[in-house]
């Protein structure tokens, strides 16, 4: 407990005489500014963020900033603790609101890696995320590339920017890997061991392709295994996209051309024909 709390508590402190550096008092231009404490709302399933792999994050800021921050433990609450001088603390805070509204910060970046931002167009996000995050998965520990995906929170229309932060000669073939994975639903990179094919299918006739809700796009992923990835509307491409195991992507492929195969109208059955000859020799019988 500190001074001015005891004496505002009636107890009476015996304060030491500061002592006076050769015959001088120091200057008070050059004191130390007085620790303050700062506060940081987090909701529990963001700590992780601050916290990073292994701790690093955290301790990247408290290097930076000369802070010493205190995550709570889970179930222990949601606020983040940060002790230091004002202005270091003021700093700590923005470096953490930056991680848990960017998912980054510029200011902790690590040594050797780079920040750089791409566009990607509207509504591809699921596709570079992939199944349960694979994708984003395999990108960084394949390339050692971090992408950080938009704000879900943001829903404005039209394209979108992302993050990607990792050595400088990685930073390229990330961006190749998710060019492809927004044109194809498929890059080298993420599906190592897969196969695709393309079909050329005009814009007009894609629905009958997806079917009523989706209804055929739904059936052929369900029966055969591959993923049918659809051209974004609007997009310049005009291909669809099959993707997966050689087995799974053939008969899938089988699927489609049935969708599009003419049907060949049943012929109308033909009555026999009448031999002229014989029905001459015939004459009309009565009873």
């Amino acid at each position: 407990m500190d001074v001015q709390a005891l004496e505002a508590e009636g107890w009476q402190v015996q304060k030491k005489k500061e002592k006076k550096k050769e015959g001088k008092e120091k200057d008070s231009a050059t004191e130390k500014p007085r620790s303050r404490l700062g506060r940081v709302q987090v909701k529990p399933e963001f700590l992780g963020r601050i916290v990073g792999p292994g701790g690093r994050t955290l301790e990247d800021i408290q290097s930076v900033t000369k802070t010493e921050v205190k995550v709570p433990r889970p179930g222990g609450g949601q606020s983040i603790i940060i002790e230091g001088n004002p202005d270091d603390v003021d700093r700590a805070k923005q470096i953490i609101t930056n991680i848990l509204t960017k998912g980054f910060s510029p200011e902790i970046v690590p040594k050797g890696e780079i920040v750089d931002t791409m566009e990607i167009p509207e509504n591809s996000e699921g596709r570079i995320i992939g199944t349960k995050a694979v994708n984003l998965q395999k990108i960084q520990k394949i390339l050692s590339v971090r992408v950080v995906m938009p704000d879900k929170t943001e829903n404005f229309e039209g394209p979108k920017t992302i993050t990607l932060i990792g050595p400088p000669h990685q930073i390229p073939k990330a961006k190749a890997a998710i060019n492809q994975l927004v044109r194809e639903g498929f890059s080298q990179t993420t599906h190592d061991g897969s196969t695709r094919i393309a079909f050329e299918i005009p814009r007009e006739d894609l629905g009958i392709l997806v079917g009523s809700g989706g209804e055929n796009i739904q059936k052929i992923q369900k029966e055969t295994g591959a993923k049918l990835n659809i051209p974004n509307e609007g997009g310049d491409n005009q291909y669809v996209y099959v993707v997966g195991t050689a087995g799974a992507v053939a008969k899938a492929e089988a699927e489609i051309l049935k969708i599009f195969q003419p049907t060949e109208p049943q012929k109308e059955q033909e009555e026999p024909e009448t031999d002229a000859a014989w029905a001459e020799g015939i004459e009309e019988i009565t009873f």
